[in-house]
């Protein structure tokens, strides 16, 4: 007799294996190129129902025209899809912005705010015997994605810096092997030439023999459409322009069939310049608030702790940069993923989504977006970052056996949970392709190789990265505006019923 109830829960258990919960089937993104008719929408919905996916996120994708992001139109779209989500048992989770990049709500946040743009802190190196200083050729990171990009980034696609202030002016004396000595001078600085480009710092008088000016400026990026991550009253206005019109048109389906919110890659820009020097190789994100908290830990030593975050290899040094940077990384997630974690739970919603994982694609932490200091982001405290969300998850990139399946899985655990989300893409081309172009020979032993990897390792959910409305449109061959070179996965065309596994993304990517 007892063989009897061990067959009916193995024929129970291979049955929830053979037609898992909407929580373990396939998701995709559903990327939307333009804005879909009632028809388009429940036939798509439908279609990936019937391919066993039985959860999506609606994404804008850079085709979808910007300056209808969030409007009447897009929303009464999505309740659509929802409502036919909900009549198919299907679940949705509310990817939280346009493209990609949680912070910006496709520049509706700062319309009309300027002073909650993007800020960021720069440095101008002066040394012994001279008393003036510059800093010029910023570079944003995003140029790396192209003309689509840049116009998605920053209004008339251009990088314009404004509003120009000194935050510290250090004078500091190296002494060889040791931590040496930083004084704060902020009457050092005489003027300050702020330009669109560039900036000039003037001193009072010639920095003395044995020592060099540091002074720290910060800017505001006049034109970018992000809002400043560390500034509190800007990501609250970021959730009232990106986050509370989902809440107005879908309100009702909160909790049930709308299950949780997704950010993705919430950061700000990474910014480069001619001049830079030091162990920090980016610009980084700055507020008010941020200073006024680094002030209140470390008092009088914050010209010691500045100097050490840019220069110097000793144990004393090295344990006051890891001491900032730790600093710096929770006041953001408090800053930025607290608030959104809070409005997510208000209105009863799960939290989810992933930051930039500096170890997708392979088994070193550090190897990906390589060209970025992810340190001056959310970045690299992944334990911290899980600890703000209620469903882990991560993103994979190609057919490869990869840290991130086992990774969430692990930070997952910690907080008490199991399984991870996976965000897959497959970012390697044809022979002689081109970046965005996808990998067009993707097979389905490979797929099915690439999530069974990821099953054992740790893998709750794959989300299919992504399912299309269109395949893309005539000879136009420009990265990331035409469909058919935006990252190509799991693609469907309005006019037929097929799925067709392509893929596409890079570790540029943002």
């Amino acid at each position: 007799m007892p063989a009897l109830p061990v067959l009916f829960a193995y024929e129970s258990t291979l049955c929830r294996f053979r037609n898992p919960d909407p929580w373990h089937a396939p998701a995709a993104y559903w990327f939307w190129h333009r804005l879909p008719d009632e028809d388009t929408i429940r036939a798509q919905v439908r279609q990936m129902h019937d391919a066993g996916i039985r959860s999506f996120q609606v994404q804008a994708r850079l085709s979808y025209p910007i300056e209808g992001y969030l409007d009447e139109d897009y929303l009464a779209a999505c309740r659509t899809a929802v409502g036919t989500a909900a009549e198919l048992g299907m679940i949705v989770g509310i990817y939280d912005d346009y493209n990609w990049q949680t912070g910006h709500a496709a520049g509706r946040a700062v319309t009309g705010h300027d002073e909650l743009r993007e800020r960021h802190l720069f440095w101008v190196r002066i040394p012994a015997g001279a008393s003036e200083g510059s800093l010029s050729g910023i570079r944003s990171a995003t140029e790396n994605l192209g003309p689509a990009a840049m116009d998605w980034h920053y209004e008339g696609g251009v990088v314009a810096w404004a509003d120009w202030r000194v935050e510290y002016a250090l004078v500091v004396e190296a002494v060889e092997g040791e931590q040496g000595t930083a004084a704060e001078r902020l009457e050092l600085v005489d003027r300050l030439d702020g330009a669109a480009d560039r900036c000039r710092v003037h001193l009072a008088e010639p920095v003395p023999d044995g020592t060099e000016a540091i002074v720290f400026v910060s800017a505001r990026c006049a034109t970018s459409r992000l809002v400043n991550p560390v500034d509190p009253v800007a990501v609250d206005r970021f959730i009232e322009a990106g986050y509370q019109p989902f809440a107005d048109a879908l309100g009702d389906f909160f909790g049930s069939t709308v299950a949780y919110m997704f950010f993705d890659q919430p950061h700000a820009v990474y910014y480069d310049w001619a001049e830079r020097t030091g162990d920090l190789r980016s610009a980084m994100p700055f507020h008010e608030s941020l200073a006024v908290s680094i002030r209140e830990r470390w008092g009088g030593r914050t010209p010691q702790v500045l100097a050490a975050v840019l220069d110097g290899d000793d144990p004393e040094r090295l344990s006051l940069r890891a001491q900032f940077y730790e600093h710096f990384s929770g006041h953001a997630m408090e800053t930025f993923l607290g608030k959104l974690r809070a409005w997510s739970h208000a209105h009863g919603l799960r939290q989810s989504g992933h930051e930039v994982l500096g170890h997708v694609g392979g088994w070193t932490l550090d190897a990906a977006f390589a060209d970025w200091d992810l340190r001056v982001n959310f970045g690299l405290d992944h334990f911290g970052v899980d600890g703000y969300r209620d469903l882990t998850a991560v993103d994979a990139q190609d057919a490869l056996v990869q840290l991130s399946p086992a990774f969430g899985d692990s930070v997952a655990r910690h907080h008490g949970r199991g399984g991870t989300m996976v965000e897959q893409y497959f970012v390697t081309p044809p022979e002689g392709g081109a970046p965005w172009s996808g990998h067009w020979g993707l097979t389905l032993q490979e797929l099915r190789t690439t999530a069974i990897n990821h099953h054992l390792q740790g893998m709750r959910q794959m989300i299919f990265h992504g399912f299309y409305q269109t395949h893309g449109h005539g000879d136009d061959h420009e990265s990331l505006r035409n469909p058919r070179f935006d990252f190509p996965r799991a693609s469907t065309s309005s006019r037929g019923s097929s799925i067709t596994t392509r893929g596409s993304r890079s570790r540029a990517r943002g």
